[in-house]
């Protein structure tokens, strides 16, 4: 009795390692497909703004794709599965890739280079995995953002003031706190949604035709 339970668990511990072997495969299969060859942060920095933001775009779709799948889960080592795809040269693939993304979306919201779109870049770059869940939903992405552009503003506020120290840190947290609580935050989302949902559909729009491709390779191999 003892022997048969200790060959099933041998046995689907075996299936197991090799699913997540085949998933692992596929995984970087379809990277490949979507980098056409750019494997380190330097070659992707070459490349012209369009085409960053190109590769960008089909980075989060993907990754948004794979979760949605469930082919992201927590027996996959994404960090160092990314770091094999990109033989280690890429840093923080997820922080690099999501950038031109966000830079475009607040562009295209009239946001002109300075600290406070510095700042909403650096914040949401920090949080990749949310960029990436909120891709498929520009009502979250805009919240995202809503919430970014809020602490700028508390930050821009207490760096022209010269404020500094754990009180000053305090009161800026507070404040950031009472500004999402109140209707503040809910008229800036407003404002917001509409060209962040229409940024977002003529992204994915663009980039459909590759993400066609490699659903249709999925299906394929499952």
């Amino acid at each position: 009795m003892l022997e048969k339970k200790i060959k099933k668990s041998l046995i689907e511990t075996k299936e197991k390692k090799e699913k997540l072997l085949i998933e692992e495969k596929l995984i970087k299969d379809r990277f490949s497909m979507i980098f056409e060859g750019v494997k380190s942060e330097k070659e992707f920095k070459k490349l012209s703004e369009e085409k960053q933001l190109k590769l960008s775009v089909k980075f989060i779709q993907e990754m948004n794709f794979l979760e949605s799948t469930g082919l992201i889960n927590e027996q996959l080592d994404w960090g160092n599965l990314l770091k094999t795809i990109f033989g280690g040269a890429f840093g923080s693939v997820s922080q690099t890739m999501v950038e031109p993304f966000i830079n475009s979306v607040l562009s295209s919201l009239g946001f002109k280079e300075g600290f406070v779109k510095n700042f909403v870049i650096s914040y949401l770059t920090s949080r990749p995995s949310d960029v990436i869940k909120s891709f498929s939903d520009c009502g979250m992405m805009t919240k995202l953002v809503s919430r970014a552009v809020v602490e700028s503003m508390v930050m821009t506020l207490q760096r022209e003031k010269g404020y500094g120290g754990f009180g000053y840190d305090l009161i800026r947290n507070q404040l950031g706190t009472v500004l999402e609580s109140t209707d503040f935050i809910s008229g800036i989302e407003n404002g917001l949604q509409q060209t962040i949902c229409g940024v977002m559909e003529k992204m994915s729009n663009n980039t459909q035709g590759i993400a066609d491709k490699l659903k249709g390779g999925l299906t394929a191999t499952s």
